[in-house]
């Protein structure tokens, strides 16, 4: 069928992606003038006709068919210049299959060739581009390519080739690019490129290659490029690029298995621009490596075993990227020391190397101008960065510090403040201190945690939540004695003073405390009680915060406690002893902001307590034993007056601040967690819905009916949840007393004399109980198995964490936690229950917080631990506030060895073992004891589905 017959002007014919199974070129003939023929992507297997006499036909599309063998006489053409045969299904080509002497492209990609022999292309004298990638050729004839003097470009990539035959390419005259890439070579000699004068890019790599003769490219001065990556070389001889020098740009040697190199292998390459030895297995270079090598811009030396950088860096001055990660580099000095000599350099990564420190300050020489803007020096051991270390790189954007051990980072000096703010990368890795030092760059890593040193040095906090007046570094100044004294600045005059005696023992307030001081720590002491003899009649004009928690205050006597305390604005007193609020402790404390009060065991506060505190904003009264409180004595509070119509706080100035919204809403009182009495709470609920935007915690204030909330008082049976205090109804506090039962008189006298026997008894008994009521427990525990201790129905997921120091380590794991275990208790050990990744102060709270005790084993070397001191200290702490149960102290020493110098470093610990009854692991009842301690459980009966006479009784 002639349907072209009748377009003898036909200049493109498009019949790509149909069904096509056959095809004649014989239809094209009357079209003379047809340039463009596209028959991609069909199903082509077979096709015939012949294309001599179409002398204008240029370009041929056949890709995506299905011909398998070139046909004879079809391919033969003096005018195509293009011919796509890409993923035919072509398995073999004959030398005259294809002849078209004028053809420049040949396209023969993904196609199933394995071998090409002599002369396969010898027809195509003009051919410029063989494209031969994706097949599965083995093998090459020795002169598979001859005839094509001018082809340019040749790729075999992703191909079966272990060797070539010496001197396959040498008719190649015009070559330019040869690409052999992801093949099977083994190794690259002498005569493989031999013919080749022209060459400038050659990519061998994902070979196999293991050897290189030092004459393979003896043969190509022109060339520009050699990439070597991903092979197996181990060696490269002496002088095997030494031909290049005047000519090579790119090397890539990534990934191979070199150890070292040649002293002057790069030596004098004027125009060599990168260099990748990457992933392999350097340990030294040379010094003169890259002597003259004036055009450097990359040096890619990452993943090797470098532990020193000793490159000369003199003629390098456009080197921009210098990438040395992950090596053994100790310090960086080579580097920091000639980084003048680098002005171009504007990339450094010096990341996942064993450096404690960078190096020298850099020389500061007149117009030496440094670009340096990324710098990466990750995950090394750096401790500290100098001030100066950058101070030539005016355009410096960001620095990677991350997991590094750097405590603080001076603020940086430049000699030209740097164009753009500096991002300082630092990841959560860093132990970073807040001190005075570490002030400036608050703002900047905010989210980073840090520990203060003028907080208890456990604690870690983010650096945004730590405010500007606790930066702060100690300083050598007249301070009292077992105190240590803070400030922000070097030398007087000090802006602000931070004294810290916490934690010493202290059973006085310290003498000699400077009246300039601002903030004041005495938590964690034994002070007994504050009166007007507390402070010696010293008086602190300018302090401003006053910290008295965990003192065990238990009074408050007196009007003049705080006489001079003119400015003081924070006050804690959170978990002391403190029964009840008297008089006006108090007073002349205008200017206070925040009262804390909470964890005490406060019961009554007379109505004028608060009535000098006209400016405070925070209350927290949380955790006492208030069952009632005359709301009064907050109405003196008049910061906090709310307008609850409209939510306005009146101030004293008349002005007025809406509380409603958030960044303003600063003033709060806190009642939660007492156990507030529902018969006389009416009051306090109506107060407590008149001010509900002072009141942050509403919904955990609850009361308390015969010490059982009021959730079990319904007229429809018990509620499934608490009721806050705010929600109950008014009827529901309103308790009418029973009438008393008339005392009934008895005129039998033995009657009486019966009672007060009976009573006398009672009593004796009583007596006889409580003074032996641990043995009488045990002995019962240990006869009957009866407990007389509660069921303990706190859902946590462990029964105790295991707290105790690793020394100990074979006991408690091979003998205390089997034993607890295999009676049926579960049991949080740091090595097999903690956490990976997680921060281990993070750990042990978690644990505290998810086991019902803690079991501390108490040795010598628990005493050197600071974690487990610090388990020990948090459990306790819960303990103190009525969160917990108590400690279960177990001595893996006995008593008298234990070391008093170390155990009076720890007071909470030692009055503990004075006070609380202890177990010793060689008592012949201690696994008794161990197990009475532990909480009890409630059993519950699993009956068998298969056998209703089987019966099992299992801890729950």
């Amino acid at each position: 069928m002639d349907i072209f017959s009748s377009m003898p002007k036909l200049n493109s014919l498009g019949l790509s992606v149909n069904n096509i199974t056959h095809f004649s070129f014989d239809l094209l003939s009357k079209c003379e003038a047809l340039t463009f023929v596209y028959l991609e992507m069909n199903q082509i297997e077979r096709i015939g006709g012949s294309i001599i006499n179409n002398t204008r036909l240029e370009f041929i599309e056949l890709q995506d068919n299905a011909i398998g063998s070139l046909p004879s006489n079809v391919f033969h053409s003096n005018g195509t210049k293009s011919l796509d045969l890409t993923n035919c299904n072509i398995s073999t080509i004959h030398p005259d299959d294809l002849f078209m002497p004028n053809l420049m492209v040949l396209r023969l990609n993904r196609n199933n060739l394995t071998f090409l022999g002599n002369y396969t292309f010898h027809h195509l004298g003009n051919l410029r581009f063989l494209n031969l990638t994706s097949n599965s050729i083995a093998e090459l004839g020795a002169l598979a390519f001859a005839g094509l003097k001018k082809l340019k470009y040749l790729l075999l990539d992703y191909n079966n080739l272990s060797q070539v035959p010496p001197g396959f390419v040498k008719e190649l005259q015009s070559l330019k690019f040869l690409s052999l890439r992801h093949n099977n070579i083994l190794s690259l000699d002498g005569t493989m490129f031999e013919g080749v004068d022209l060459l400038e890019e050659i990519y061998l790599n994902n070979n196999m290659i293991q050897r290189i003769e030092r004459d393979t490219f003896k043969h190509c001065s022109l060339l520009k490029n050699i990439t070597l990556q991903w092979n197996h070389i181990d060696t490269i001889p002496y002088g095997t690029f030494g031909h290049m020098r005047g000519s090579l740009e790119l090397i890539d040697l990534k990934r191979n298995n070199l150890s070292s190199l040649p002293a002057d292998l790069f030596t004098g390459f004027l125009h060599l621009r990168d260099i990748d030895l990457s992933h392999n297995k350097i340990v030294n270079l040379s010094r003169n490596l890259v002597d003259g090598c004036s055009s450097l811009q990359l040096l890619i030396l990452s993943y090797n075993q470098l532990n020193v950088f000793n490159v000369s860096l003199e003629s390098i001055t456009y080197l921009s990227n210098l990438l040395i990660a992950n090596n053994q580099l100790r310090d960086a000095w080579n580097i920091f020391e000639h980084i003048h000599l680098m002005p171009s350099l504007v990339n450094l990564d010096l990341s996942s190397n064993h450096m404690t420190s960078l190096g020298p300050i850099p020389h500061v020489l007149a117009n030496d101008p440094s670009v340096l803007a990324r710098v990466n020096i990750s995950h090394n051991r750096i401790t500290n960065i100098p001030e100066n270390q950058f101070y030539l790189s005016t355009s410096l954007q960001s620095i990677d510090l991350s997991s590094n051990k750097i405590q603080t980072i001076n603020q940086p000096k430049f000699r030209k403040k740097p164009e753009y703010l500096v991002e300082y990368i630092v990841g959560q890795e860093n132990p970073f201190v807040c001190d005075c030092h570490m002030r400036w760059a608050r703002n900047m890593i905010n989210e980073s945690v840090c520990t203060v040193p003028v907080l208890n040095e456990l604690t870690e906090k983010r650096m945004a939540d730590v405010p500007l007046f606790q930066y702060l570094c100690k300083r050598k100044m007249e301070c009292p004695e077992k105190c240590e004294c803070f400030a922000e600045v070097e030398r007087g005059p000090y802006y602000w003073i931070h004294i810290k005696c916490s934690n010493k023992g202290l059973e006085y307030i310290p003498f000699g405390i400077p009246n300039t001081t601002n903030v004041l720590d005495v938590s964690n002491n034994i002070i007994g009680q504050l009166d007007s003899t507390t402070f010696h009649n010293d008086t602190f004009p300018q302090l401003k915060v006053l910290d008295l928690s965990l003192c065990k205050i238990s009074n408050l006597f007196g009007n003049d406690i705080f006489n001079g305390f003119v400015q003081l604005e924070i006050l804690n007193l959170r978990n002391n002893y403190i029964v009840q609020l008297n008089g006006e402790p108090f007073k002349n404390l205008f200017w206070l902001n925040e009262l804390h009060l909470a964890y005490n065991r406060i019961k009554t506060i007379q109505d004028n307590v608060f009535s000098d505190l006209k400016m405070l904003s925070f209350l927290d009264l949380e955790g006492n034993q208030l069952q009632t409180v005359n709301v009064s004595i907050f109405e003196t509070l008049q910061l906090m007056l709310i307008n609850s119509n409209v939510g306005y706080i009146s101030l004293l100035d008349g002005s007025r601040v809406n509380v409603r919204e958030p960044q303003k809403s600063k003033w709060s009182i806190l009642l939660s967690y007492n156990p507030w009495d529902c018969c006389r709470a009416l009051p306090l609920k109506k107060w407590l819905n008149a001010h509900q935007l002072i009141i942050p915690n509403l919904d955990d204030i609850y009361c308390l009916r015969d010490n059982m909330t009021l959730t079990e008082f319904s007229l429809d049976g018990p509620l499934k949840s608490k009721v806050p205090l705010f929600k109950i109804s008014d009827s529901n506090l309103t308790c009418i007393p029973e009438s008393p039962v008339p005392f009934q008189q008895t005129s039998y006298f033995h009657a009486i004399i019966g009672v007060l026997v009976f009573v006398l008894f009672f009593l004796t008994t009583i007596l006889i109980v409580k003074r032996f009521k641990s043995h009488i427990k045990l002995k019962l525990f240990i006869w009957f198995g009866w407990r007389f201790d509660r069921i303990d129905n706190n859902y946590k997921q462990y029964d105790a964490l295991l707290s105790y120091s690793g020394l100990n380590g074979e006991w408690v794991r091979d003998e205390l936690l089997i034993h607890l275990e295999e009676a049926g208790y579960k049991l949080c050990l740091h090595e097999r229950d903690f956490r990976a990744g997680e921060p281990i102060v993070d750990n042990i709270n978690n644990a505290i917080d998810n086991s019902k005790r803690t079991i501390i084993v108490l040795s010598n070397e628990f005493l050197q631990s600071g974690y487990a001191i610090y388990e020990f200290v948090r459990s306790h702490d819960d303990w103190v506030r009525g969160e917990r149960d108590p400690v279960i102290l177990v001595l893996y020493d006995p008593l008298d060895i234990l070391d008093e110098d170390e155990l009076a470093k720890h007071e909470t610990l030692k009055t503990y073992i004075s006070t609380r009854t202890y177990l010793e692991r060689n008592n012949k009842y201690f696994w008794e004891s161990i197990m009475l301690a532990m909480p009890r459980r409630r059993r519950q009966r699993n009956i068998d589905n298969d056998d209703d006479e089987n019966e099992n009784i299992m801890l729950q």
